[in-house]
């Protein structure tokens, strides 16, 4: 595998995570001036998605994207359970 398409493609996928904190954060106008809001005005998660799809593809990109929303909101549930 080629060196740089792992760290573009481990770049984008930290951006996407990034972009679902567990706690408070800031975020502001993404970077690409996309119209979305990024995290501390970073790559919003789209953008991420849309460049890691450069490097694997539309489907792997977008099912990554979407397993990290759903893992977020689980942790978010499990967190409120047992803060109940």
């Amino acid at each position: 595998m080629e060196r740089h398409k792992l760290d573009l493609a481990t770049e984008y996928c930290n951006g996407i995570l990034r972009n679902y904190p567990m706690w408070p954060s800031t975020f502001g106008p993404c970077r690409d001036m996309c119209g979305n809001s990024g995290r501390g005005s970073g790559l919003c998660a789209d953008c991420s998605e849309k460049e890691l799809a450069k490097v694997v593809g539309y489907s792997l990109a977008n099912e990554y994207h979407l397993s990290i929303q759903n893992t977020t909101r689980l942790w978010r549930e499990i967190y409120d359970k047992l803060d109940e």
